[in-house]
């Protein structure tokens, strides 16, 4: 082991240490896994199993040990855009048990865990690092990065990054499309909430009621519902808990109405005529089922 990787940490030493005999064992397991048979197969099995497990166990001990150090030397903040939120600890080296013991790996256990090949990212950097390795021949190899200060230039580097305008049409598509599926689900449930709560089939009525408030969690992810849409949806299901006599039709309509206005100011005119279509497709084969269920 060169000077410049060592690390005077007793802490991260020792669990080095244990990774290393790990390690080691796991691929011992392996070879003699495929030459035995029969019973001593399976226990070989079983213990190949443990070891995975104590490997991922020690693991996440280092990168706990790390993640302080780490972000009290970076500042609390990223090393590439400077936010303070969402922080996560990246590694230069990182790499699975199988590579490690099938030779894939190229960096010792004091290299991965060196502090010198750490530094702090936000979550969307952090996606960006490692879609960033994925596409430089996995983090081995003439292209590799070598260095924290050359991820930083590169995650800087905000070109690099860029969907073509073809990629990013298709993308723009499939979010309107699948914005659309999750309206129509929410339409689907509100829609029997309310049939059953006409029919005074409240347990049914609460179930669905339930439903709706978690495509309605799905839609605030997704930026659809205006304030005055959850307020009401929460005011449906509470009236459904409650078994209230009241009316709850007119105010499912209401609420039906502003997501589809929304909706509308969203997404563009050829998508927003599909999903009517669609949905007038649903109302109907969503009315003809009830009405056979009833009968």
């Amino acid at each position: 082991m060169t000077e410049e990787y060592k690390t005077s940490d007793v802490v991260s030493k020792r669990l080095i240490e244990e990774l290393v005999a790990i390690e080691t064992r796991y691929e011992e397991v392996e070879r003699e896994y495929k030459r035995r048979r029969g019973e001593q197969r399976k226990t070989l099995r079983r213990e190949s199993v443990e070891l995975k497990e104590k490997w991922h166990n020690v693991k996440s001990y280092l990168h706990h040990h790390f993640r302080p150090i780490i972000l009290d030397r970076d500042g609390f903040k990223c090393r590439a855009c400077g936010a303070s939120e969402d922080l996560e600890l990246a590694r230069l080296y990182e790499d699975s048990l199988y590579a490690r013991t099938h030779g894939y790996a190229t960096k010792s256990p004091e290299e991965r865990y060196s502090e010198k090949n750490m530094l702090i990212l936000c979550y969307e950097c952090h996606k960006r690092f490692d879609s960033l390795y994925c596409r430089m021949a996995w983090r081995r190899g003439s292209k590799a990065i070598s260095s924290v200060d050359e991820a930083i230039r590169i995650l800087c580097n905000k070109d690099l990054f860029k969907h073509s305008p073809f990629v990013e049409g298709q993308r723009q598509k499939y979010l309107e499309h699948m914005q659309q599926k999750m309206v129509l689900t929410f339409f689907k449930v509100l829609r029997k909430t309310v049939f059953f709560y006409s029919q005074k089939d409240f347990r049914e009525a609460r179930k669905y009621a339930g439903m709706v408030k978690r495509e309605m969690c799905s839609l605030i992810k997704q930026s659809l519902l205006q304030t005055e849409t959850r307020l009401n949806i929460e005011f449906l299901r509470e009236m459904c808990q409650r078994d209230s006599d009241q009316n709850i039709i007119e105010l499912a309509d209401k609420i039906r109405k502003s997501v589809i206005e929304f909706l509308e100011k969203n997404i563009s005119q050829d998508a927003f005529f599909k999903f009517r279509e669609e949905l007038a497709a649903q109302d109907k084969a969503l009315e003809n089922k009830l009405t056979l269920s009833v009968s």
